[in-house]
């Protein structure tokens, strides 16, 4: 199943990239019909679910984030999340 986003492949990083070449092999499935109230409902509790905000961190650490990722088959910022959080109760465990 090509796409024209086939093209595009050049611009992405390698989670794009195989996240493009899965939807092309067939392999993504429709889960059922989302209506605009579903929608509207998640936008609205999704400031009490989760903050964003911005880190830097050295390309060696990314990198290895990323193949951890890519392994566990969980996006870097679900992963990276996990381990934050895992920390924290570790944290509060400890002490």
């Amino acid at each position: 199943m090509q796409t024209n986003l086939h093209n595009l492949n050049d611009n992405l990083d390698d989670e794009e990239r195989d996240i493009l070449e899965s939807y092309e092999r067939g392999e993504w499935t429709e889960k059922g019909k989302t209506t605009l109230a579903d929608l509207q409902k998640a936008a609205s509790l999704r400031p009490f679910l989760s903050k964003d905000f911005y880190v830097v961190l050295p390309d060696e650490d990314v990198h290895r984030l990323q193949n951890r990722a890519k392994k566990q088959g969980i996006s870097l910022q679900e992963l990276v999340a996990a381990i934050i959080h895992s920390s924290l109760e570790h944290e509060e465990i400890s002490q």
